[in-house]
């Protein structure tokens, strides 16, 4: 999963844990809690450690069942 710096994101699933497309902001293992709570979420706000990395999100619309 690549998400962008607007918050949108796009998975393949043959390459699901590499950056392929330059103008995404961070990658995220397809695989992880963190891409499950990305896909559990209508909108997010992301949290970054003080490197920049995506360490979490914090949903702000309505999840979904």
């Amino acid at each position: 999963m690549i998400i962008f710096d607007d918050l949108n994101f796009q998975t393949r699933s043959d390459m699901p844990n590499t950056l392929w497309d330059d103008n995404a902001k961070w990658v995220v293992d397809d695989n992880s809690e963190l891409a499950d709570k990305i896909l559990g979420c209508d909108k997010f706000e992301a949290v970054e450690d003080n490197d920049g990395n995506l360490v979490d999100v914090v949903p702000i619309g309505k999840e979904v069942e």
